[in-house]
């Protein structure tokens, strides 16, 4: 992913999660989060193209814990900013967003921590062609490129059946389950590279 791919990025994001959490914090926060994504040394972020058109993007990070201290140390201002109106629409989103961010920077980020793939999105109108699957082996082998042994992801275990059968069927297997706080169950999944 470029600098200029992320505002196309974030319309697949928004298309393809929606009403997902950092889909209610809104574009601007998405183009901070996406930018640092770009820029981070522990971000990998690649797009999916048809022709100059990008169809579908995926991102994670080898050190979580670190991108997340950097998306905190450089962008904490633009991402408060960004943030504000959906704290104003629902003022529980300001507890959320720090718990979230927080406790991502406060990660084990030795060398044996997996890598995390955070986000994987086909714009609607290009699923069902297998796009998904080889954005999913490329980010697969970007990140065995970094020396990482293991990749997880984290998604939603109800009412989420295509997905969590695309990462099974790729290879990944259940590593876990975990209630939020807002009462979303979470499936975790982990691959080795």
């Amino acid at each position: 992913m470029l600098p200029g791919d992320i505002n196309t990025a974030i319309m697949v994001h928004l298309r393809s999660f929606q009403g997902f959490f950092l889909s209610f914090l809104g574009p601007c926060f998405l183009k901070q989060f996406y930018r640092n994504m770009v820029e981070s040394p522990h971000g990998i972020a690649l797009v999916i193209c048809h022709g100059d058109e990008v169809v579908g993007f995926a991102c994670g990070s080898d050190d979580t814990a670190q991108f997340y201290r950097d998306l905190i140390r450089t962008r904490w201002m633009k991402l408060s900013l960004a943030a504000l109106p959906a704290m104003i629409r629902r003022p529980s989103t300001a507890l959320r967003l720090l718990r979230a961010t927080f406790i991502k920077s406060k990660e084990a980020n030795e060398k044996e921590a997996p890598g995390e793939l955070s986000s994987i999105a086909i714009h609607p109108d290009w699923e069902a062609r297998g796009l998904g699957r080889a954005l999913l082996l490329a980010f697969i082998e970007d990140m065995r490129s970094t020396g990482k042994a293991e990749l997880t992801l984290t998604t939603d275990r109800d009412n989420n059946e295509r997905v969590n059968a695309f990462y099974l069927n790729s290879g990944f297997i259940p590593a876990g389950e975990e209630k939020t706080p807002e009462g979303r169950w979470l499936r975790r999944y982990t691959i080795k590279l």
